[in-house]
Order: C-alpha cells, then sequence, then structure tokens
C-alpha cells in the first residue's frame, strides 16, 4: 500500500516539476510490476494536482486582475509574433531553395560556355599552327632551292628561320610533322656546312711541301666565291677559330717544321697561288737560308690570305716561328771565336732585318728577336755563348779525368806548407803556439835559389864538441866547419842501487865522454833554442828566400788554365781589333769567366777521376801561383784573380791537411793500441809494442815513397816531419808515463825508440856534402825523443851532468823527475839530485 501511494506522487511530482525520476523511486527497478490501481491512482494524482494549481492561478487572479490582464496581452502578443515568424521563416526556406535551383542552372552553362570557348580557342591554335608550319615548309624549300644555287649564305639564313620557328611551335612539338620538317631542316643544315667546308679545303690547299691559297673558289654555273665571303659564310656557321688552328698546324707540319728541323736544306718557291717546299741550292749559310724561306713564306701569307684571317694567323704562327729562330740561332751561329766576329755581327743584322720585314707586314710589333740580335745587347749574346761554351768544355775535361801527370818547377812558399800543416793539427796545436821554424815571413816575391844552396845554409851539421865554447853566441854554428854527427854509442847502464857516488869531487875534470857530446849536440841544435834566433840566424839577416823545386802534377791545371789565357787574348783583342764592333760590348763580362771556370773546377774535382790528396794539392798549388802571375801581368784592370788564387789555395791546403790528418791519426791510434808500453819486458806486451812500432815504420817508409817525387822536396820533408813527430811525441808521452822502468824495460823501449829513429835517413838531403840528417828541422819533438832513448840507458850522472849543462832544455822539470823516479831506486842520491832539480839552475838558465 505505501508503494501504491508513493508511486502516483512520484508521477506527480515528476510531471510537475518536468524531470524523470530513478527507477527504484518508482518501484524497486525493472522488476518492479505497475498495477491498475497504481495507474488509476497516478491519474487522479494528476488530476488533483492539475485543480490545484488552477485553483492557485484563479487565486492569483483574483488577487492582481490588471497583472494577468496585462501579462495575458503580452502573452497573446508574443504568441502572434511567434506565428508570424514562422510564416516568415517558411517563405525564406521556400525562397533559398528556389535560388539554389538558379544557381545550378547558372553554372552548368558557364560550364557549358567554357567548353565551347577551349574549343574554339584549340581551332584557331591549330589554324595558327598549320599555317605556321606552312609558311615554315615554304622558307625550307626556298632554303633548299639556295642551296641547290649555290646560294649558301641565303640558305644558311633561311634555315635559320625555319629552326626559330619549329623551336617557337607552342604546339605539335611532338607531331610527326613538326618532327620531319625538324630533321629535313638539320639534313640540309649538315650538306651546307660539308660543301662550305669543301669550298674551304678548295680554298686553302695543303699537301706534303705544298700550300695554296686562292683568291676566289668556282661555283657552278660559272659563278665565283671570294675568299672573303667564303670566311664570312664560315663565321655564319661557326667560330672560324678552329679553322684557322688546324690549317695552321698543317702548316706547321708541312712548310715551317722541315724547315726548323733542317736549316739550310729548303728553300721556299712561289708561283701565281702556290707556296712550294723544295731542297735549297744555295751554297749560302744555313741561318742565310732559313732567314729568305721565312721571309718568302710570310711574303705569300700576307698576299694570298683573306685581310680577316691574317691577323688571326699571325698571332698564332708568329710567336712559334719566333721562338724556334731563337732556340736555332746559337747552335747555328759561329762558334764564338774571334776570327767569327764579322760573320756574327752579319748574321745578327740579318736577324734584326728579317724582324723588321715581320713588323712591316703587321706579324709582330718587334722586340723579341731585337733583345738576341740587337747591336745593343749583340755582346751579352756573344758573351753568354762564350760562357757556355768555354764551361761546357771545362766540364768535358773533368769527367775526362787525369790522363797523367808531369814534373813542373815553380817556387815553393815555405808558409803554404806550414799553414796546411796548421790545419791538420787543429786548434791549439803545438804547430800554432810555436813560432815560424822558418823564420821571418817570405817575400810575396822570392828569388829563386837552389834547393843545395838552402840546404847546405840551413841543414848544415852540428859543430863538433871542441868548437862549443867558441860558438855559445852562435846556437847553429853555420859558419864553421864542423863534422857529421856521430849516432849515439851504446852503454850499459849504470848501478842505480849502488850507494857510493860515482859523480865525485873529480867528475868535472873526467866527466863521460858519450854525456859531453850529448850535451854539446843538445846545445846546438836544441829545437827550442832555434826557434828563439831563427834557423838561418848565423847565415843571413836577410828574409828567407824561396827554394825553386821540381813538383809533379796531374795533366788538369794546365788544361784549366789555357782558357782562362785564351780569355784573356780574346779580352785584349776585343778591346782593341774589334773595338767597332758590337760584340766588344762583351768585354766588361770578361773578367767573371774565370771566376766560373775555378768554381765549376772547384765544384767537379771530388767528381773527376781519383788521384792522389798530395797530387790534388799539388794541382792546386800550381794554378795558385799561376793565378797570382796572371794577375800580376795586368793585362786587364778586371782580370784580378787574387780572391780565386786564394780559394784555389785553400782547397789545396785542405787536401793536404785531410791528408796528413789522416795518416797521423792512423799512426797515434796505432801507438795507443799498445796501451802505455809499460812492462814491455813481457812477451806479449813486447809483441804488441814492436808490432806497433814496425807499424808505424812501414807506414812512414810507405807515404815516403808515395810522395817522394810527388810533392816539393821542402814539403816532403815538411810532410813526413808532422808524421814522424807525432809517432815520436806519442811515444815520448807515453814512456814519460810509465810509473817503473826496470833495465829490461829500458832496453826495449831503447830498442822501439831506435826503430823510430830509423826513420832519420829519410830527412837526409840527397845534395849535400855531408850524410846528416835534417829530422831535427821537421821534427819538433826529435832532440827529446832521442834524449829520451839515452837517458834510458843513461846513469844518474849522465843525466845530470846533462841537466846542469842545460842540454836538457826541452825537458820540464817535473818530466825528469818523474823519469828519474821510475828509472832509478828512491836512495839519498836520487833524492839530492831531484832537489837539485826542482831548484833548478842550469847552465841554460845563466
Amino acid at each position: 500500500m505505501t508503494a501504491t501511494r508513493e508511486l502516483p506522487q512520484a508521477v506527480a511530482h515528476a510531471v510537475l516539476n518536468h524531470y524523470i525520476p530513478p527507477e527504484e523511486f518508482l518501484g524497486g527497478g525493472e522488476d518492479a510490476e505497475i498495477t491498475e490501481d497504481a495507474v488509476r491512482a497516478t491519474l487522479d494524482a494528476i488530476d488533483a494536482k492539475r485543480t490545484e494549481v488552477k485553483n492557485q492561478i484563479d487565486a492569483v487572479i483574483q488577487e492582481n486582475p490588471e497583472d494577468f490582464a496585462a501579462q495575458l496581452r503580452d502573452a497573446r502578443e508574443s504568441t502572434r509574433i511567434h506565428d508570424e515568424l514562422i510564416r516568415g521563416a517558411a517563405r525564406i526556406e521556400e525562397s533559398y531553395k528556389e535560388g539554389e535551383q538558379r544557381y545550378a542552372d547558372l553554372t552548368r552553362c558557364t560550364q557549358n560556355l567554357s567548353t565551347l570557348q577551349s574549343q574554339f580557342s584549340a581551332n584557331n591554335d591549330i589554324i595558327a599552327a598549320l599555317t605556321a608550319l606552312g609558311e615554315a615548309h615554304a622558307i625550307f624549300q626556298q632554303a633548299v632551292e639556295s642551296h641547290d644555287n649555290h646560294d649558301y649564305a641565303h640558305a644558311l639564313d633561311n634555315l635559320s628561320k625555319v629552326e626559330d620557328m619549329l623551336s617557337n611551335f607552342r604546339h605539335g612539338q611532338g607531331s610527326a610533322v613538326v618532327g620531319q620538317l625538324r630533321a629535313k631542316a638539320s639534313q640540309l643544315r649538315s650538306d651546307v656546312i660539308r660543301d662550305v667546308n669543301s669550298l674551304w679545303t678548295r680554298m686553302i690547299e695543303i699537301t706534303a711541301s705544298r700550300v695554296t691559297i686562292l683568291s676566289s673558289v668556282e661555283l657552278a654555273e660559272g659563278r665565283t666565291l671570294s675568299s672573303s665571303e667564303l670566311v664570312n659564310l664560315i663565321s655564319t656557321i661557326d667560330s672560324p677559330a678552329q679553322k684557322i688552328e688546324t690549317t695552321c698546324k698543317r702548316v706547321e707540319e708541312q712548310i715551317l717544321r722541315p724547315l726548323f728541323a733542317q736549316p739550310g736544306s729548303f728553300a721556299l718557291s712561289t708561283s701565281t697561288n702556290t707556296l712550294q717546299l723544295e731542297p735549297s741550292t744555295t751554297s749560302a749559310s744555313s741561318i742565310d737560308n732559313l732567314l729568305d724561306a721565312l721571309t718568302a713564306f710570310t711574303a705569300y701569307v700576307t698576299q694570298h690570305l683573306p685581310n680577316v684571317l691574317l691577323p688571326h694567323v699571325t698571332v698564332r704562327l708568329t710567336p712559334d716561328v719566333t721562338r724556334q729562330l731563337l732556340a736555332l740561332l746559337p747552335k747555328h751561329l759561329p762558334p764564338p771565336a774571334l776570327a767569327n766576329i764579322p760573320e756574327f755581327d752579319r748574321l745578327c743584322d740579318r736577324v734584326l732585318a728579317f724582324e723588321d720585314d715581320l713588323q712591316s707586314k703587321g706579324w709582330t710589333k718587334g722586340g723579341e728577336l731585337q733583345d738576341f740580335a740587337g747591336r745593343e745587347d749583340r755582346g751579352m749574346v756573344w758573351f753568354a755563348r762564350r760562357r757556355e761554351q768555354v764551361l761546357d768544355e771545362v766540364r768535358k775535361l773533368m769527367l775526362t779525368g787525369d790522363k797523367g801527370t808531369e814534373k813542373v818547377e815553380g817556387v815553393e812558399s815555405q808558409e803554404n806548407v806550414e799553414a796546411a800543416i796548421r790545419e791538420s793539427e787543429g786548434p791549439g796545436g803545438e804547430a800554432e803556439e810555436e813560432d815560424d821554424a822558418w823564420g821571418d815571413e817570405w817575400d810575396d816575391e822570392p828569388a829563386a835559389v837552389p834547393a843545395s844552396a838552402l840546404a847546405a845554409l840551413a841543414l848544415a851539421p852540428p859543430p863538433q864538441a871542441a868548437d862549443i865554447s867558441a860558438n855559445d853566441d852562435d846556437g847553429w854554428g853555420l859558419d864553421e866547419e864542423v863534422a857529421p854527427l856521430e849516432p849515439p854509442v851504446e852503454e850499459t847502464k849504470a848501478d842505480e842501487e849502488e850507494e857510493e857516488d860515482p859523480w865525485g869531487d873529480a867528475w868535472d875534470d873526467e866527466p863521460a865522454p858519450r854525456a859531453i857530446a850529448a850535451a854539446a849536440t843538445t846545445k846546438q841544435l836544441s829545437l827550442k833554442a832555434a826557434k828563439k834566433q831563427g834557423p838561418l840566424a848565423g847565415a843571413s839577416t836577410k828574409p828567407a828566400v824561396g827554394l825553386r823545386e821540381t813538383y809533379r802534377i796531374t795533366t788538369l791545371p794546365k788544361k784549366l788554365l789555357s782558357p782562362i789565357q785564351h780569355l784573356i787574348d780574346e779580352t785584349s783583342a776585343l778591346s782593341h781589333q774589334y773595338a767597332e764592333s758590337p760584340v766588344a760590348g762583351a768585354v766588361m763580362s770578361y773578367p767573371t769567366l774565370p771566376s766560373h771556370i775555378l768554381a765549376l773546377w772547384r765544384a767537379l774535382i771530388p767528381e773527376s777521376e781519383k788521384t792522389s790528396a798530395m797530387l790534388r794539392y799539388n794541382d792546386c798549388m800550381y794554378i795558385h801561383e799561376q793565378l797570382h802571375i796572371i794577375s800580376e801581368e795586368d793585362i786587364f784592370p778586371g782580370f784580378n784573380l787574387d780572391e780565386d788564387a786564394e780559394m784555389i789555395k785553400e782547397l789545396g791546403q785542405r787536401y793536404y791537411s785531410l791528408e796528413l790528418t789522416k795518416q797521423r791519426t792512423h799512426i797515434e791510434t796505432t801507438l795507443a793500441s799498445v796501451d802505455g808500453f809499460g812492462s814491455t819486458a813481457e812477451p806479449a806486451n813486447y809483441a804488441q809494442g814492436k808490432t806497433a812500432i814496425d807499424s808505424v815504420v812501414d807506414l812512414v817508409r810507405k807515404l815516403e815513397g808515395e810522395w817522394k817525387g810527388v810533392l816539393r822536396q821542402s814539403a816532403l820533408w815538411q810532410s813526413l816531419g808532422v808524421l814522424v813527430d807525432a809517432a815520436v811525441e806519442k811515444f815520448t808521452a807515453e814512456v814519460q808515463d810509465i810509473i817503473d822502468i826496470s833495465e829490461e824495460d829500458s832496453k826495449i823501449l831503447v830498442e822501439f825508440a831506435t826503430s823510430l829513429a830509423s826513420l832519420e835517413d829519410l830527412f837526409i838531403p840527397s845534395t849535400s856534402d855531408y850524410n846528416t840528417s835534417t829530422v831535427a828541422f821537421y821534427c819538433e819533438h826529435w832532440l827529446k825523443f832521442r834524449y829520451l832513448a839515452e837517458l834510458l840507458e843513461a846513469s844518474m850522472a849522465d843525466i845530470m851532468y846533462l841537466f846542469r849543462e842545460g842540454a836538457l832544455i826541452d825537458f820540464e822539470r817535473e818530466e825528469l823527475i818523474r823519469l828519474i823516479e821510475a828509472l832509478f831506486a828512491d836512495t839519498e842520491v836520487r833524492r839530492r839530485n831531484i832537489g837539485e832539480i826542482r831548484r833548478g839552475v842550469s847552465q841554460c838558465m845563466l
């Protein structure tokens, strides 16, 4: 019953309030059953509500009758307006539908009109295209007729019009008619070009060794086409540059190339329109024949070639002609000899005349050949050819190498050899620290004296012992009659262990003969004493003179100096005999050629045939001497070869010093391998030392055999002196460094020293009246070395006697002390003598 009462109320409420109640509110969901009573109750509820609402409305009207009447009128007015709006909307909708229909009709009519217009335009285009195609075909027929009538200009003009018309067609480009007409036009153009090219070939015909240029070519029916018209016609087809290039190449191949390949072998002949290459029958020079042929060629081309083509051809051919002519002229001009100067001038004038001819014909503006053959530049051309010639001679000479040797005579400036020796010793060497062993500076022009004379003066044997007191002021005794130096006498070593002093009070009364002789010899020939007074102090107070000696050189120096002398002779001739020739302008450049020659010689001498270093040294010194002679002659102011001479001299000294350095290093290395010469009494050490000493002696003697007859005698002695001095100095230093020397060791060391001393016979002058060696003059440490050998066998008394007499001036005090300590046992006598040496007052110090 509750559900029955609530349902009608809910429905009535929903209707009045315009909403739908939830299902569960209406009766419990989908499965709820609506009964007839529920429906009747609902309707009753709605009627009740309606009645209630109507009563409420009536009550409101009764309460406000005026407001209600006004609202009622407004409601009626609104209803009327609403109705009118509905009727207007219906009319608008009807009008819209009618407009849509009319618009659809208009669109359809517009489309039909556009279609008709397109069809009309297409018809007009077709009519225009057919009309233009007809016109193009008519013009094409005119082109065909022009071609048939050999009127190639009109034919080409009409073909151009046809091609333009076909290319401008907007319709029918792909049609068969247009394609066929275009193909016909292309074929006709090809035919016209072929015919025009054939006319060009007929106008300029180039065959083997022949060129024919026609002024006009014949056409059909007696008509002709001028060469100018043909060139213009070709210009309408294409640029004539390609044809000009092809024509010029053929002209070069058939005419110019043979002329330049064999200058003087061909000539050019002309007839009406033909230029013919044929063998030359004239006896003129190759340059004359070539220039005649080129003149004929340029004249023919200028006369027969159309004016419109001539500038292009000359621009193409002139540079090649000028270049090949300039490359050919130096090879076919007469050699740069003085006798050929007139012919050289004539040919150069001929070349200038040829260039003037080219200028007059408009082939060139000039300048290229003028730079070669002009009178202002002719001298430099001559000089350049002469320089090339002489340098090529020197190059070939150096590549050929030495073909032998020869003896020459020259004045030896001793400072040359000494400079090379100082260079071989390097910086800080003793040769640089000591005074010049040759005394004063040599004169620039040493007087030539026989070698035997200087040997007799400078290398005289020492005086006898009895003459010592008479020659205290003259340490060399050169003015005295002297006897040969006796070799040292062997003496048994004194017993150093004896306490008895062998000196005694009477030692001054009975001096040891050998010691006295040694003291006298040493006092006279001590190298340091000699350097204080000079080697010729007793003989002369004048400056030392040069030696005129013979020595050996290769054949290269004289061959090298020969072209230099020729250049000097040419310079003199150019300055006098040929002074009026333009070639004489080269005279100021000639003095530079000797420097080029000598520079080339210095550069190539290491690559030439291998020659001994001493021969190279002699070559350089010979060239140095001859260059100074040339400079002193003062033939031409510019030929001052002193600087080049000094460079050659330095080169020779380098050869010399490098050879000496190599041999000296070999000697020092050999002696250094002995490891100090200590304990030589032992068999192994003895064998090692003997091998080293023998190797050094053999090497020096071998070098003496190689250098003898090559070097000057003075240079030979100085060279050997350097090597021997290196050996004895090294041996002396090694012995002095030995701490303890036994009697057996002393004997073996003396044996080694004797072997080295055997080299003394290499320094015996062959022209001397005395069988005396000059080794002391060339070996600075020789005397010290010889006295070292004496001291190794001497007694304590002998050593002290020599010290007191100043004979051991070459030994430092510490060196003597170390030697005594090594030779003798530590005794009171040794200590007393060492103390005396330390206080050191000897006769040479008084």
